[in-house]
């Protein structure tokens, strides 16, 4: 193995604060991304029989089916079936509204191979695939929640009663909750501290300093990822226990200076987001990896990788771009990565590409 890897058990919270409940949690230090391997892929265009998409931002793969969750604005459908064999639009859903199939404050997630969960602030639907696709009335019920998902970036139904949620205006990194009753069962909070200053609370740990992505690990929904964007870290908490394994690279001091302003603010100098995108697999979780510093700064050259991590937290491949992205789904049974990308192309227009993760053109 060209890297190295140190194992550092941790029994007690890795956050900061004491008096908080105390979680198991494994560290794994892992040595710079450029010793692991890598695979320079390059794109093919994936031509689509419509010219609707206005900016998607969330695709997916369903059986034979790519699933583009576009900008929700007007009378564009914002939920919309492709054919992954011909690129043949088969159906769309969903308009800004208050009436049937309408919605004022849209969010897709997905849910399970054959559904997927709009969100709004208070209420979600669960929506059939198959019920869509052969009925041109279906009509998703919509379901009141009394924990409110308002500024929810990530909701996941975890079983008949339970809802998973994260949200960037709470002190918690996310909660579980009885979807029926509004009770909580857990709110979960295992910040890493990479900043030393006593003023740092919960809530601008969650806000301002450490906000995530947190994928669910889709059939058996028994692990979560939480990949924070400010610092090449990545937790994966299993949601039996609770306990965690912190898969960390190494932390450049220079970027990402954080000044706490006070109890709901911070400022932080020189800027640097690591991580712009996801994807998640039952086997695998993918990150789009593209450090994107606020100011010029010669040791970030602009690049965009698709970093392929298994379950256990091992990162398996880097598979290198030859064009910038923005949005990205995976499907693992072809071997193909499908991306979306808007300023590679001379009318700035939307266009999606493939990418065959078998040939390596290194």
């Amino acid at each position: 193995m060209k890297y190295l890897q140190l194992f550092v058990f941790i029994l007690s919270l890795v956050a900061c604060d004491n008096n908080k409940v105390k979680y198991h949690c494994q560290v794994i230090e892992n040595s710079k991304f450029e010793m692991f391997p890598a695979m320079m892929l390059v794109a093919e265009e994936f031509v689509l029989d419509d010219s609707t998409l206005l900016e998607p931002f969330r695709l997916w793969i369903q059986d034979s089916l790519l699933v583009v969750f576009d900008y929700p604005v007007g009378d564009n459908r914002f939920l919309k079936y492709y054919s992954l064999n011909s690129g043949k639009l088969l159906r769309s859903f969903g308009t800004i509204g208050r009436g049937p199939n309408e919605y004022l404050t849209p969010e897709v997630h997905w849910d399970t191979d054959n559904t997927f969960l709009l969100t709004e602030k208070l209420r979600y639907s669960v929506l059939n695939n198959d019920s869509l696709l052969h009925s041109t009335t279906y009509q998703p019920i919509k379901q009141n929640v009394q924990a409110g998902i308002i500024a929810a970036s990530a909701v996941y139904l975890l079983n008949d009663s339970l809802m998973l949620i994260h949200s960037n205006m709470s002190d918690e990194q996310f909660s579980i909750n009885n979807r029926i009753t509004g009770e909580y069962i857990t709110k979960y909070t295992n910040y890493p501290c990479f900043v030393s200053d006593a003023r740092m609370n919960d809530f601008i740990s969650n806000s301002n300093v450490y906000f995530a992505y947190y994928l669910l690990r889709p059939r058996s929904k028994d692990s979560l990822a939480i990949v924070y964007k400010r610092f090449p870290v990545v937790d994966i908490v299993a949601l039996k226990d609770f306990s965690t394994k912190r898969i960390q690279f190494p932390i450049d001091k220079d970027v990402n200076h954080v000044q706490v302003m006070d109890k709901l603010n911070a400022r932080i100098d020189n800027k640097v987001i690591y991580y712009t995108s996801f994807y998640s697999t039952e086997n695998y979780f993918y990150l789009l990896y593209n450090p994107i510093p606020t100011m010029r700064d010669p040791k970030y050259v602009k690049s965009f990788e698709i970093q392929q991590f298994n379950w256990q937290g091992d990162l398996m491949m880097r598979y290198k771009m030859d064009r910038s992205i923005r949005e990205f789904c995976v499907d693992e049974k072809e071997q193909k990565i499908y991306a979306t990308s808007v300023g590679n192309n001379e009318d700035f227009s939307v266009k999606i590409w493939t990418y065959d993760m078998k040939k390596n053109l290194r």
